[in-house]
């Protein structure tokens, strides 16, 4: 069944990746005060910079060890994989638009448009995203949820105690597959704090997994 599940995923990653924008850095950037070179993350925020999908939060600064919102989130990804927006796009929740999160609204319908996250309801775009929360959304947004819900990956048992099928039905397949596709880590060997607020740095080290695989 391993075989399976592992065959099955290394060919939808390199299916989806054909897809993915060229990575390509605009010119060289300089670092940001609040990430040095020691940090985990150093070269995926250096690299987001110098393509310019982000410019911190100011004053220098990228904000490294703030959380990230699910709006702030959905910008960055909507950046990196070059989706395309319309200002004029029908609003998909109930909470939007929101003028103070004018910014991401187009961010937040393209990603609809690419399956990234569902309409319906509300987007919470203030809410701090949570591990669980971006592990889907990157999953999704190689268009993969189909996969993830097969009983090849559905079945297979959990590297982690605080996750499984039962505790986590409608997101464990797309957090197995971006753990398998090592896009995302657990914060511990056997945990992964599936509602643990991510923080900045760690988003920009996801995106970037996903990008260099």
């Amino acid at each position: 069944m391993y075989l399976k599940r592992m065959g099955a995923f290394a060919l939808a990653l390199a299916l989806c990746m054909t897809a993915l924008p060229a990575l390509t850095s605009c010119s060289a950037a300089e670092p940001f005060d609040d990430v040095p070179e020691s940090s985990y993350a150093y070269e995926d925020v250096l690299a987001l910079r110098e393509m310019g999908i982000t410019n911190g939060i100011g004053d220098n600064l990228y904000g490294a060890q703030y959380t990230l919102t699910r709006a702030d989130f959905v910008v960055l990804l909507s950046r990196l994989l070059g989706w395309e927006t319309d200002e004029n796009a029908a609003p998909a929740f109930d909470d939007l638009p929101d003028a103070r999160y004018a910014y991401a609204t187009a961010h937040i319908a393209a990603a609809v448009e690419n399956g990234a996250v569902e309409a319906g309801g509300r987007f919470r775009p203030g809410a701090d995203i949570t591990r669980e929360e971006m592990a889907c959304m990157l999953v999704s947004a190689l268009g993969l949820s189909g996969i993830a819900s097969d009983s090849a990956v559905t079945s297979s048992l959990s590297p982690f105690v605080d996750v499984s099928a039962s505790s986590h039905p409608e997101t464990y397949g797309q957090i197995i597959m971006a753990y398998d596709f090592g896009i995302i880590y657990g914060t511990t060997p056997t945990q992964f704090q599936p509602k643990g607020l991510a923080k900045r740095e760690e988003a920009a080290a996801m995106i970037m997994r996903l990008y260099r695989k």
